[in-house]
């Protein structure tokens, strides 16, 4: 097996530091970068940066996806806690609709970015106080990878399905929030990360 070093944002837990583990299990060289509440200004100017570099297009080269979704990804997760305590959340807010815009028109030319866009269309919806629309954005992004064959961002919007809906709310394939989790789960097994977290809130 080749060894390749891989870079992994998101990995100070849940799901990025699972993947990060089982890959260096597995020999590869990898570098895991997480942001914690302490650290939350430099993800914050970090990803002022990347947004300035990456200008209002998006660069249609096929291995930038996780490029084009940092963006947006970073400011969502700021704003969901509120971090840090002195950012301007409305100037958040735009760089992650920006930042959302241009993942979108990236999917349109690179379908394998379709899940992620819906996944962090759902997210940003949800922020919004858009609960509905935010479900059915979820929902179709697990019809995207199950259609694409993407286990891993399968397993994403199941969990994002499973942390959002009410208790015995049905999402728009059926589902109710023990069962998104359950198969988010169950996926997560099968990709070999079987020593996720008994708290799925520990997932992000």
């Amino acid at each position: 097996m080749a060894v390749a070093r891989i870079f992994i944002s998101g990995s100070a837990r849940g799901l990025g530091l699972l993947a990060g583990q089982r890959l260096a299990e597995q020999g590869h060289d990898v570098i895991l970068h997480g942001c914690t509440a302490a650290r939350a200004g430099e993800a914050l100017r970090a990803m002022r940066t990347a947004d300035e570099l990456a200008g209002r297009e998006p660069s249609l080269t096929q291995y930038t996806l996780e490029g084009q979704a940092g963006v947006p990804e970073v400011c969502l997760a700021l704003l969901e806690r509120s971090e840090p305590a002195d950012a301007d959340l409305a100037d958040l807010h735009a760089t992650a609709t920006r930042g959302l815009r241009r993942l979108r028109r990236y999917a349109r030319s690179f379908p394998m970015a379709r899940p992620r866009a819906l996944t962090c269309q759902g997210w940003c919806q949800w922020l919004e106080s858009r609960h509905r629309v935010a479900v059915k954005s979820w929902a179709q992004a697990v019809q995207e990878s199950e259609r694409l064959a993407m286990p891993w961002e399968l397993a994403r919007a199941h969990y994002e399905l499973g942390r959002h809906l009410a208790g015995k709310e049905n999402s728009p394939l059926g589902l109710q929030q023990e069962e998104h989790l359950d198969q988010a789960r169950g996926i997560l097994e099968a990709l070999g990360c079987g020593t996720y977290p008994a708290n799925t809130d520990a997932f992000i």
